[in-house]
C-alpha cells in the first residue's frame, strides 16, 4: 500500500525534530583558542537593467579571497574573534558604492566580535571594517556590523542565521545567510565534530543589479559546508555556494583551522 508524502513528510519532520535527543554525538559547547586560514575563488554576474528591470546585458566579474582569523575564550560562556582578510575582484561592480570603477579593484579588511556560546544557543555581534567605502557596509562606509546567532547543539543539529560573520565574507556566506547544520561525528580532543551545513545565501557578490544591503533584488544562492576534524586538532572544511537561477554566479573555499 502506498504511503501518503504528507504522513511520509509529518515522520521526516518529527524525526528532525528529535533529532537531537535521538542522536547525539556527545557536548561541544565549549569555547578554545582556534587560529584558521581560508581562501576562495568565484566570480558573481554584474547585472544591468533598463527601466523595466529587464536584463539588457550580464557581464562575469570573477574574485579572489585570503582571509585569517583568531578566536580566544574570555570565560566559560564569553569569547572574542579577530579577523582580517583581503579581496581581488575584476571589477569594482557590486562591491564599490555607485559603480564608480571598472578596473581591479584590491581591497583588505579587519574586524573583531564577542560571542556568548550556551549548549542549545549561541550569538556574536561585532564590527568590520574596510581599506574604502563599500557598497554592501551602512551607508556606503568603511564600517559596517556583523552578526549571527545558532538554535540547537552542535553536537546534533543546530541553525544558523548570520550577517557579515563568516570568514572569507565573499567567498563564504555573504550579507545575510540562513541554514541549517547536522553533526556527523563525534567531538575529537579539542576539536568540534564533523557537520554538514546546508543553506541559502543573499547579497554581494552574487547577481544583483542594484546597490546597497537590503536593496533587492538579490538572487539567493544555495550553498553547502563540509567540515571534517583531522589528527584531533585540526578542522578541515569545503565550501561552495550556486546560483539556481542559472546567471553563472557561484564560489569554492577552503578552510583550515587549529583548535588548542
Amino acid at each position: 500500500m502506498r504511503k501518503s508524502p504528507w504522513l511520509l513528510l509529518s515522520r521526516a519532520t518529527i524525526v528532525a525534530a528529535l533529532y537531537p535527543w535521538l542522536v547525539s554525538f556527545g557536548p561541544d559547547d565549549s569555547l578554545s583558542h582556534q587560529v584558521s586560514i581560508y581562501g576562495s575563488e568565484g566570480s558573481y554576474t554584474y547585472i544591468n537593467r533598463d527601466c523595466s528591470n529587464n536584463i539588457t546585458s550580464r557581464l562575469p566579474v570573477p574574485f579572489s579571497e585570503v582571509a585569517a582569523s583568531y578566536e580566544a575564550p574570555i570565560n566559560d560562556v564569553w569569547g572574542y574573534k579577530l579577523r582580517a582578510g583581503y579581496l581581488h575582484t575584476a571589477y569594482g561592480y557590486n562591491i564599490l558604492p555607485y559603480n564608480t570603477s571598472a578596473v581591479a579593484q584590491n581591497t583588505a579588511y579587519g574586524g573583531a566580535s564577542l560571542d556568548l556560546k550556551k549548549p542549545y544557543w549561541g550569538v556574536d555581534f561585532g564590527a568590520l571594517g574596510f581599506s574604502r567605502p563599500m557598497a554592501f557596509a551602512n551607508d556606503h562606509s568603511g564600517i559596517t556590523y556583523t552578526l549571527g546567532a545558532r538554535f540547537g547543539y552542535l553536537s546534533a543539529w543546530y541553525l544558523t542565521m548570520g550577517m557579515l560573520n563568516s570568514d572569507p565574507i565573499i567567498g563564504s556566506r555573504p550579507a545575510f545567510n540562513s541554514g541549517i547544520g547536522f553533526a556527523l561525528s563525534d567531538a575529537k580532543t579539542n576539536m568540534e565534530p564533523a557537520h554538514l551545513w546546508l543553506g541559502v545565501e543573499f547579497g554581494p557578490p552574487f547577481d544583483n543589479g542594484r546597490n546597497g544591503l537590503f536593496a533587492f533584488p538579490y538572487d539567493g544562492v544555495v550553498s553547502g559546508e563540509l567540515a571534517v576534524p583531522a589528527f584531533r586538532s585540526w578542522l578541515i572544511s569545503l565550501r561552495g555556494g550556486v546560483d539556481p537561477n542559472g546567471q553563472g554566479s557561484g564560489y569554492m573555499s577552503g578552510g583550515l583551522s587549529y583548535r588548542w
